[in-house]
Protein backbone atom coordinates (compact mmCIF):
# COMPACT_ATOMS: atom_id res chain seq x y z
CA UNK A 1 0.00 0.00 0.00
CA UNK A 2 2.89 2.50 0.74
CA UNK A 3 4.32 2.16 -2.33
CA UNK A 4 1.23 1.84 -4.29
CA UNK A 5 0.32 5.17 -2.10
CA UNK A 6 3.97 6.64 -3.46
CA UNK A 7 3.25 5.97 -7.03
CA UNK A 8 -0.28 7.51 -7.36
CA UNK A 9 1.07 11.17 -8.63
CA UNK A 10 2.80 9.48 -11.38
CA UNK A 11 -0.02 7.40 -13.04
CA UNK A 12 -1.56 8.92 -16.20
CA UNK A 13 -4.74 8.15 -17.38
CA UNK A 14 -5.19 4.77 -19.50
CA UNK A 15 -2.70 2.93 -16.97
CA UNK A 16 -3.01 -0.43 -16.34
CA UNK A 17 -2.19 -1.49 -12.68
CA UNK A 18 -1.67 -5.45 -12.11
CA UNK A 19 -0.42 -7.37 -9.43
CA UNK A 20 1.26 -10.73 -8.86
CA UNK A 21 -0.17 -11.21 -5.17
CA UNK A 22 -0.75 -14.61 -3.36
CA UNK A 23 -3.98 -13.20 -2.03
CA UNK A 24 -6.38 -10.65 -3.51
CA UNK A 25 -9.28 -9.46 -1.85
CA UNK A 26 -7.47 -7.12 0.68
CA UNK A 27 -4.97 -5.62 -2.23
CA UNK A 28 -8.10 -5.35 -4.94
CA UNK A 29 -9.62 -2.88 -1.78
CA UNK A 30 -6.47 -0.92 -0.98
CA UNK A 31 -5.62 -0.45 -4.55
CA UNK A 32 -9.12 0.31 -5.97
CA UNK A 33 -9.42 2.91 -3.03
CA UNK A 34 -6.28 4.40 -4.02
CA UNK A 35 -6.25 4.85 -8.06
CA UNK A 36 -7.47 8.26 -9.54
CA UNK A 37 -10.51 8.29 -12.61
CA UNK A 38 -9.18 6.51 -15.53
CA UNK A 39 -6.69 4.46 -14.05
CA UNK A 40 -7.14 0.47 -14.18
CA UNK A 41 -6.87 -2.29 -11.92
CA UNK A 42 -6.76 -5.80 -12.66
CA UNK A 43 -5.46 -8.07 -10.05
CA UNK A 44 -3.21 -11.38 -10.80
CA UNK A 45 -1.78 -14.09 -9.53
CA UNK A 46 0.59 -16.49 -11.36
CA UNK A 47 0.70 -20.16 -10.41
CA UNK A 48 4.35 -20.47 -10.99
CA UNK A 49 7.72 -20.38 -9.01
CA UNK A 50 10.20 -22.18 -7.13
CA UNK A 51 12.05 -21.51 -3.55
CA UNK A 52 14.64 -20.17 -5.53
CA UNK A 53 15.01 -16.06 -4.78
CA UNK A 54 16.60 -13.26 -6.83
CA UNK A 55 18.18 -13.70 -10.02
CA UNK A 56 19.50 -16.98 -9.28
CA UNK A 57 15.85 -18.06 -9.53
CA UNK A 58 14.87 -16.41 -13.30
CA UNK A 59 13.95 -19.21 -15.69
CA UNK A 60 13.11 -18.04 -19.09
CA UNK A 61 10.17 -20.64 -19.06
CA UNK A 62 8.57 -19.84 -15.73
CA UNK A 63 5.26 -19.03 -17.08
CA UNK A 64 5.15 -22.23 -19.58
CA UNK A 65 1.92 -23.63 -19.33
CA UNK A 66 1.27 -22.51 -16.27
CA UNK A 67 -2.36 -21.07 -15.09
CA UNK A 68 -2.09 -17.14 -14.18
CA UNK A 69 -5.52 -16.40 -12.25
CA UNK A 70 -6.86 -12.85 -12.84
CA UNK A 71 -9.68 -11.46 -10.38
CA UNK A 72 -11.50 -8.82 -11.98
CA UNK A 73 -13.99 -6.80 -10.01
CA UNK A 74 -17.41 -6.02 -11.28
CA UNK A 75 -16.27 -2.43 -12.32
CA UNK A 76 -12.95 -3.40 -13.84
CA UNK A 77 -12.30 -1.59 -17.53
CA UNK A 78 -13.11 -4.41 -19.96
CA UNK A 79 -10.62 -3.13 -21.99
CA UNK A 80 -7.72 -3.22 -19.58
CA UNK A 81 -8.53 -6.70 -18.57
CA UNK A 82 -8.01 -7.87 -22.37
CA UNK A 83 -5.01 -6.12 -22.51
CA UNK A 84 -3.16 -7.77 -19.51
CA UNK A 85 -4.80 -11.24 -20.63
CA UNK A 86 -3.21 -10.88 -24.06
CA UNK A 87 0.05 -10.09 -21.70
CA UNK A 88 -0.36 -12.90 -19.77
CA UNK A 89 -0.60 -15.39 -22.50
CA UNK A 90 2.27 -13.88 -24.39
CA UNK A 91 4.58 -15.13 -22.30
CA UNK A 92 3.06 -18.78 -22.37
CA UNK A 93 0.66 -18.82 -19.51
CA UNK A 94 -3.30 -19.79 -19.12
CA UNK A 95 -5.56 -17.47 -18.22
CA UNK A 96 -8.57 -18.25 -15.70
CA UNK A 97 -10.79 -15.74 -13.65
CA UNK A 98 -12.07 -15.43 -10.39
CA UNK A 99 -13.48 -12.67 -7.89
CA UNK A 100 -10.81 -12.00 -5.31
CA UNK A 101 -12.68 -13.13 -2.62
CA UNK A 102 -12.95 -16.85 -4.30
CA UNK A 103 -9.19 -17.06 -5.51
CA UNK A 104 -8.39 -16.28 -1.39
CA UNK A 105 -10.82 -18.93 -0.56
CA UNK A 106 -10.12 -21.61 -3.05
CA UNK A 107 -5.74 -21.23 -2.75
CA UNK A 108 -6.79 -21.36 0.87
CA UNK A 109 -8.04 -25.01 0.28
CA UNK A 110 -5.44 -26.02 -2.22
CA UNK A 111 -2.09 -24.15 -1.07
CA UNK A 112 -2.43 -22.56 2.30
CA UNK A 113 -3.66 -25.17 4.13
CA UNK A 114 -1.74 -27.92 2.66
CA UNK A 115 1.84 -25.57 3.19
CA UNK A 116 0.67 -25.33 6.94
CA UNK A 117 -0.35 -29.03 7.56
CA UNK A 118 3.32 -29.86 5.51
CA UNK A 119 5.29 -27.12 8.40
CA UNK A 120 3.18 -28.96 11.37
CA UNK A 121 4.26 -32.15 10.45
CA UNK A 122 8.11 -31.42 9.64
CA UNK A 123 7.78 -29.80 13.19
CA UNK A 124 6.43 -32.83 14.65
CA UNK A 125 9.28 -34.89 13.71
CA UNK A 126 11.91 -32.22 13.95
CA UNK A 127 11.12 -31.89 17.99
CA UNK A 128 11.57 -35.54 17.95
CA UNK A 129 14.60 -35.79 16.18
CA UNK A 130 16.27 -33.50 18.81
CA UNK A 131 15.36 -36.20 21.22
CA UNK A 132 16.31 -39.02 19.56
CA UNK A 133 18.74 -37.88 16.57
CA UNK A 134 18.21 -40.48 13.78
CA UNK A 135 14.41 -39.58 12.57
CA UNK A 136 15.70 -37.76 9.67
CA UNK A 137 18.40 -40.06 8.19
CA UNK A 138 15.18 -42.10 7.35
CA UNK A 139 12.85 -39.48 6.25
CA UNK A 140 12.76 -40.43 2.45
CA UNK A 141 10.20 -40.94 0.21
CA UNK A 142 6.74 -40.00 1.39
CA UNK A 143 7.83 -38.09 4.20
CA UNK A 144 9.60 -36.17 1.41
CA UNK A 145 6.90 -36.07 -1.24
CA UNK A 146 4.41 -34.74 1.99
CA UNK A 147 6.50 -32.21 3.19
CA UNK A 148 8.52 -30.57 0.04
CA UNK A 149 6.55 -27.39 -0.15
CA UNK A 150 7.61 -26.65 3.81
CA UNK A 151 10.80 -26.03 2.33
CA UNK A 152 9.71 -22.65 0.86
CA UNK A 153 10.17 -19.06 1.94
CA UNK A 154 9.37 -18.71 5.58
CA UNK A 155 8.81 -14.88 5.42
CA UNK A 156 6.61 -14.90 2.34
CA UNK A 157 4.33 -17.70 3.64
CA UNK A 158 4.01 -15.92 6.99
CA UNK A 159 2.80 -13.10 5.22
CA UNK A 160 0.49 -15.00 2.67
CA UNK A 161 -0.84 -16.93 6.18
CA UNK A 162 -1.56 -13.72 7.61
CA UNK A 163 -3.34 -11.88 4.89
CA UNK A 164 -5.66 -14.94 4.38
CA UNK A 165 -6.44 -15.74 7.79
CA UNK A 166 -10.32 -15.32 7.27
CA UNK A 167 -10.04 -17.79 4.49
CA UNK A 168 -7.59 -19.91 6.44
CA UNK A 169 -8.54 -20.22 10.11
CA UNK A 170 -11.94 -22.18 9.30
CA UNK A 171 -9.79 -24.82 6.96
CA UNK A 172 -7.14 -24.94 9.76
CA UNK A 173 -10.32 -26.13 12.19
CA UNK A 174 -11.93 -28.62 10.01
CA UNK A 175 -8.49 -29.87 9.51
CA UNK A 176 -8.41 -30.31 13.00
CA UNK A 177 -11.22 -31.85 13.46
CA UNK A 178 -10.22 -34.41 10.81
CA UNK A 179 -7.45 -35.40 12.67
CA UNK A 180 -9.14 -35.91 15.63
CA UNK A 181 -11.50 -38.25 14.13
CA UNK A 182 -8.41 -39.92 13.16
CA UNK A 183 -7.14 -40.08 16.68
CA UNK A 184 -10.44 -41.29 18.46
CA UNK A 185 -10.91 -44.28 15.96
CA UNK A 186 -7.19 -45.27 16.68
CA UNK A 187 -8.01 -44.46 20.52
CA UNK A 188 -10.95 -46.20 20.81
CA UNK A 189 -9.31 -49.81 18.54
CA UNK A 190 -12.32 -49.03 15.96
CA UNK A 191 -10.26 -50.49 13.22
CA UNK A 192 -14.26 -50.56 10.92
CA UNK A 193 -14.59 -46.76 12.01
CA UNK A 194 -10.60 -46.22 10.82
CA UNK A 195 -10.55 -48.25 7.59
CA UNK A 196 -14.00 -46.30 6.26
CA UNK A 197 -11.94 -43.04 6.87
CA UNK A 198 -8.70 -44.36 4.93
CA UNK A 199 -11.28 -45.91 2.34
CA UNK A 200 -13.12 -41.80 1.83
CA UNK A 201 -9.60 -40.48 1.83
CA UNK A 202 -8.82 -42.80 -0.82
CA UNK A 203 -11.74 -42.36 -2.75
CA UNK A 204 -12.16 -38.59 -2.68
CA UNK A 205 -8.31 -38.47 -3.87
CA UNK A 206 -8.79 -40.74 -6.63
CA UNK A 207 -11.36 -37.70 -8.03
CA UNK A 208 -9.10 -35.11 -8.09
CA UNK A 209 -7.63 -35.67 -11.53
CA UNK A 210 -10.79 -37.73 -13.03
CA UNK A 211 -13.70 -35.76 -12.04
CA UNK A 212 -12.97 -32.90 -10.27
CA UNK A 213 -11.90 -29.40 -12.57
CA UNK A 214 -9.59 -27.95 -9.81
CA UNK A 215 -7.64 -24.55 -9.86
CA UNK A 216 -4.90 -25.62 -12.16
CA UNK A 217 -6.23 -27.59 -15.46
CA UNK A 218 -5.90 -31.71 -15.90
CA UNK A 219 -2.51 -32.45 -16.76
CA UNK A 220 -2.13 -36.17 -17.91
CA UNK A 221 0.47 -37.62 -15.95
CA UNK A 222 2.63 -41.04 -16.67
CA UNK A 223 5.48 -42.93 -14.93
CA UNK A 224 8.84 -43.69 -16.33
CA UNK A 225 11.37 -46.34 -14.85
CA UNK A 226 15.07 -45.42 -15.89
CA UNK A 227 18.34 -46.53 -15.18
CA UNK A 228 20.43 -44.81 -13.47
CA UNK A 229 22.96 -43.14 -16.31
CA UNK A 230 23.95 -39.61 -17.10
CA UNK A 231 21.78 -38.28 -19.95
CA UNK A 232 18.63 -40.62 -19.46
CA UNK A 233 16.03 -37.45 -19.02
CA UNK A 234 17.47 -35.69 -22.05
CA UNK A 235 17.16 -39.24 -24.22
CA UNK A 236 13.72 -39.57 -23.13
CA UNK A 237 12.83 -35.71 -23.46
CA UNK A 238 14.21 -35.92 -27.36
CA UNK A 239 12.48 -39.75 -27.99
CA UNK A 240 9.26 -37.63 -26.85
CA UNK A 241 10.03 -34.50 -28.99
CA UNK A 242 11.26 -36.05 -32.02
CA UNK A 243 7.58 -37.85 -31.92
CA UNK A 244 6.00 -34.55 -31.44
CA UNK A 245 4.70 -34.94 -27.66
CA UNK A 246 5.18 -31.77 -25.74
CA UNK A 247 5.84 -32.05 -22.12
CA UNK A 248 4.50 -29.53 -19.89
CA UNK A 249 4.99 -31.22 -16.61
CA UNK A 250 8.28 -33.47 -15.41
CA UNK A 251 9.82 -34.29 -12.28
CA UNK A 252 12.26 -36.95 -10.50
CA UNK A 253 10.02 -38.90 -7.92
CA UNK A 254 12.78 -40.93 -6.24
CA UNK A 255 16.03 -42.14 -7.59
CA UNK A 256 18.70 -44.33 -5.75
CA UNK A 257 22.09 -44.59 -6.82
CA UNK A 258 23.28 -46.95 -8.89
CA UNK A 259 19.44 -49.01 -9.38
CA UNK A 260 17.66 -45.91 -11.26
CA UNK A 261 15.09 -44.14 -10.85
CA UNK A 262 11.27 -43.08 -11.39
CA UNK A 263 10.39 -39.67 -13.27
CA UNK A 264 7.13 -38.07 -13.96
CA UNK A 265 5.87 -36.38 -17.48
CA UNK A 266 2.99 -34.49 -17.68
CA UNK A 267 0.88 -34.08 -20.81
CA UNK A 268 -1.61 -31.38 -21.86
CA UNK A 269 -4.11 -34.38 -23.54
CA UNK A 270 -4.77 -37.93 -22.60
CA UNK A 271 -4.23 -38.83 -26.25
CA UNK A 272 -0.32 -37.67 -25.53
CA UNK A 273 0.10 -39.31 -22.60
CA UNK A 274 -1.04 -42.56 -24.33
CA UNK A 275 1.60 -42.41 -27.47
CA UNK A 276 4.08 -41.49 -24.33
CA UNK A 277 3.35 -44.78 -22.78
CA UNK A 278 3.69 -46.94 -26.16
CA UNK A 279 6.62 -45.00 -27.74
CA UNK A 280 8.88 -45.30 -24.66
CA UNK A 281 7.87 -49.28 -23.92
CA UNK A 282 8.65 -49.63 -27.55
CA UNK A 283 11.90 -48.59 -26.75
CA UNK A 284 12.61 -50.27 -23.87
CA UNK A 285 11.64 -48.24 -21.06
CA UNK A 286 8.82 -49.21 -18.38
CA UNK A 287 6.20 -46.82 -18.85
CA UNK A 288 2.76 -46.35 -17.73
CA UNK A 289 -0.15 -44.14 -16.93
CA UNK A 290 -0.28 -42.46 -13.83
CA UNK A 291 -3.41 -42.98 -11.94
Amino acid sequence: PELMGQAVPFLREGCIITDVGSTKEKIARIISGLLPPGVHYVGGHPMAGSEAQGLQGADPYLFENAVYILTPLPFTDPQALMTVEELVRSVGARVMHLSPRGHDQMVAFISHLPHLAAAALVNTVGYQEQKKPGLFALAAGGFRDVTRIAGSQPGMWRDIFLDNRAALLPLIRSYCQALEELEEAIEALDGDRLQFLLEQAQSWRRQIPAKVKGLLPRIYEIVVTVPDRPGIIGELAILLGEDGINIVDIEILRVREGDGGTIRFGFETEEESCRAVELLSRHGYVAKIRQ
